[in-house]
């Protein structure tokens, strides 16, 4: 979670980079998400796909939805960190997971055990803990920021 906070303030302060347009960097992040995925790909030893399932088309149905839906999280990825901030981006995803959790639990019949709870309660515990101790340091830094620039 720290380095997808990091990540997140870099993307942001890089976003002069080009021109800050939303839609450049999502483009640059789309391409770039598309060659590692066939080198990642191409590195498992353990993927593999015959012609038959290459050349069928329920196979591109699916890689194009999946595609389509990739483009759309990243899209509303970008415009949140552009409108908000990267820690309420942090925030949300956080949130998005615990609902996954209650959805997969509740609905998919997922194993709900004591042991499932008691990580459930680490994971917001750790994660609330680690956001006030991200927003007490930012704070800081603005402190700081604008003591230095008077």
């Amino acid at each position: 979670p720290r380095e997808l906070l990091c990540m997140e303030f870099y993307v942001k302060k890089k976003h002069g980079v080009v021109d800050h347009s939303k839609e450049r960097l999502m483009m640059y992040n789309n391409i770039n998400s598309s060659f590692l995925l066939l080198i990642v790909s191409y590195l498992q030893e353990d993927v593999y796909f015959p012609v038959q399932t290459l050349m069928s088309g329920s196979f591109w149905g699916i890689i194009v939805v999946a595609g389509f839906l990739g483009f759309a999280i990243n899209y509303v990825t970008f415009l949140q960190i552009t409108y908000t901030s990267p820690l309420t981006h942090n925030v949300s995803g956080t949130a998005k997971a615990c609902c996954q959790t209650i959805i997969a639990i509740i609905f998919l019949g997922n194993a709900f055990t004591t042991s499932t709870l008691l990580g459930f309660f680490i994971v917001i515990g750790v994660r609330l803990h680690t956001l006030m101790s991200e927003k007490t340091e930012m704070e800081e830094a603005k402190k700081l920021e604008v003591r230095t620039s008077s």
